[in-house]
């Protein structure tokens, strides 16, 4: 072996073990340090948080997160709701964070970790703060660890810097931290749309019950059919899912009827009317929204299950009949939105005693029947199939107008809460949303 040779492993011995005694100081020598908390008392303090601030380079406040009574706000769009799931899983990350390795404390190495004070105009990290505890917890989130779960942190005004676990998402923006759903009505609601864009004559697709597979479009340009008979299928979701980019206060933009581009009015089976207004500003697209209760649509088709139940009572099965569709309206009122799972369980258990004790009672007149044909008595079977049918007839008329009454008052309420959750804001949604809910006339004719 050459000198030059031995001289370069040398060197390069001296190297790794340098480099090794350098990272054996970064790391803790308590073993016990992997379970120490960051914030030991936070957790008991949560409940007592009622603002969350972020601070991004430069000392800028970025977003201010409020507790308003049971719901979090975010400041910098005009306190719209915040995603309160998201609140507290921040919250309960920083609760329960451990400490797995100290780092540098040496300023100089800060940037590398992203832990630099938040007051330099370069800072890589977000400094959250927490008030309303009764003491402060002032916290700056640098970068992620090697694992997914870990971040390097340094609490402010100290110099030590450490490696913790857990999911420290602390978005340094306000669009992150909105509540996405802006509104979610199931498919099988919607009975009707119409449609106008721009100075184009407005169509309408309607549906005339709620077995209908398809939507039938009337006000198609003169000399045109529909591409398929599924071309209007979207706007049965069209109004599920919505979700928000972005959101602004009505009178925070220009949203002048005069740049009005289209407008929807959807109508659900049980009476709620949505108002659907869209705006287009470059390649933003945004949305307003109104609800109204017509109380008129929603007597239309529960009349419709009451008429049905009135001419199945005339039919041999008269018992059956009447009280299987008697069930079916409770079972729609119970799985209106708004509606709570012991409701809907409580209707179909409803149904399933209505066609047992119809069954019962199809069982008991057919046996009077033929008792009665043996006694040569017909006049007294027939007098008492009669009274059974009346008796039906009477359940179905004062057990529908019930049930259709509480699913009306649910359906009134829903959209006095979508007002007071929607108005006065305008929505910056997707453009293929948009596209669904304000779709041209000629992507459905051909």
């Amino acid at each position: 072996m050459t000198s030059r040779t031995l001289l370069s492993l040398t060197l390069a011995a001296l190297i790794a073990l340098s480099a090794g005694l350098w990272l054996a100081s970064q790391r803790s020598a308590d073993p016990a340090l992997g379970s120490a908390p960051l914030y030991p008392d936070l957790r008991s303090e949560l409940d007592a948080v009622t603002e969350v601030r972020l601070l991004s380079a430069g000392a800028r406040t970025a977003v201010t997160l409020t507790r308003q009574e049971n719901d979090w706000r975010v400041g910098e769009r005009h306190d719209y709701r915040a995603d309160a799931a998201k609140v507290r899983r921040l919250l309960l990350a920083l609760a329960d964070a451990k400490i797995f390795e100290t780092k540098t404390a040496n300023p100089d190495h800060y940037a590398t970790l992203g832990v630099q004070d938040i007051n330099a105009d370069d800072a890589d990290g977000v400094q959250v703060e927490l008030r309303g505890s009764s003491q402060p917890y002032r916290l700056i989130i640098g970068k992620r660890g090697n694992g997914r779960d870990s971040h390097f942190v340094r609490r402010v005004d100290e110099a030590q810097s450490w490696l913790v676990n857990g999911a420290l998402d602390a978005d340094a923006a306000p669009d992150p931290w909105l509540l996405r759903e802006v509104l979610n009505i199931a498919a099988d609601r919607i009975q009707s749309a119409e449609v106008s864009i721009g100075q184009a004559l407005a169509y309408t697709v309607t549906k005339q019950s709620r077995a209908d597979e398809r939507f039938t479009v009337n006000g198609l340009p003169r000399g045109k059919k529909l591409k398929s008979d599924s071309a209007a299928d979207g706007f049965a979701t069209a109004l599920s899912a919505v979700n928000l980019t972005d959101v602004r206060r009505t009178d925070d933009i220009t949203l002048a009827d005069d740049k009005l581009a289209a407008s929807s009015v959807f109508t659900t089976f049980d009476g709620l009317m949505v108002n659907a207004k869209g705006y287009r500003d470059g390649e933003r697209h945004y949305l307003t929204l109104t609800s109204t209760f017509d109380a008129e649509q929603a007597k239309r088709f529960k009349l419709a299950v009451i008429e049905n139940t009135t001419q199945s009572d005339a039919a041999a099965d008269s018992g059956a009949g009447a009280r299987a569709n008697t069930a079916s309206v409770d079972a729609d009122a119970a799985t209106a939105p708004g509606a709570s799972a012991s409701a809907s369980a409580s209707a179909s258990a409803s149904a399933s005693s209505s066609a047992s004790a119809s069954a019962s009672a199809s069982a008991s007149a057919s046996s009077s029947a033929s008792a009665s044909a043996g006694s040569d008595n017909s006049s007294d079977a027939d007098s008492a199939a009669t009274s059974q049918e009346h008796t039906d007839d009477t359940s179905v008329q004062t057990q529908t107008p019930s049930a259709a009454a509480s699913a009306t008052s649910k359906i009134e309420l829903e959209s006095q809460q979508l007002n007071l959750q929607l108005s006065g804001w305008a929505f910056e949604i997707p453009a293929f949303k948009y596209e669904a809910i304000f779709k041209p006339v000629d992507e459905l004719a051909e």
